[in-house]
């Protein structure tokens, strides 16, 4: 769509593009490379984000069950597999990686994929969004992040 719109010189924006969604529309991206300044510098397509938002009440993942609903404990939006897999693809193909996790199990599936060495050497994974997080989290954050280093 961004793209249809700068053809037609409809699209008067500098954008910076992620692609989410289906596994097709990230391998899409990942095959055709990274893009840079296309349209005369407006528009950027160069990053993959996953997780998605959730609408529902209990859209969180979180390492306990809601207290209010002993028997439900959030939605896994953030397959520990599916991060780890996409991420190694993106990185390599020079995708920055961003995610969208909401809840501290969803935190720490994205921060167990974040931590090895080869997530480091290349552009480092984001997290575009993240809450309900334990201090564990936080500190893990802290300690890995390049500007604390």
């Amino acid at each position: 769509m961004y793209e249809a719109l700068a053809r037609e010189q409809r699209f008067g924006l500098r954008n910076y593009v992620m692609v989410a969604g289906s596994d097709a529309d990230i391998d899409w991206a990942i095959a055709r490379g990274a893009q840079n300044g296309l349209h005369d510098g407006r528009l950027w397509l160069r990053s993959i984000k996953l997780g998605r938002r959730c609408a529902s009440a209990r859209g969180r993942w979180p390492l306990e069950p809601y207290a209010d609903a002993p028997s439900h404990s959030g939605l896994a939006t953030l397959p520990p597999g599916r991060v780890r897999a996409v991420a190694a693809k993106a990185l390599a193909a020079g995708f920055q990686v961003n995610t969208h996790a909401i809840g501290d199990r969803a935190n720490r599936v994205v921060l167990s994929t974040n931590s090895p060495k080869p997530w480091t050497r290349c552009r480092w994974p984001t997290t575009a969004s993240a809450s309900s997080m334990r201090r564990s989290c936080i500190r893990t954050i802290s300690r890995a992040s390049p500007s604390s280093a």
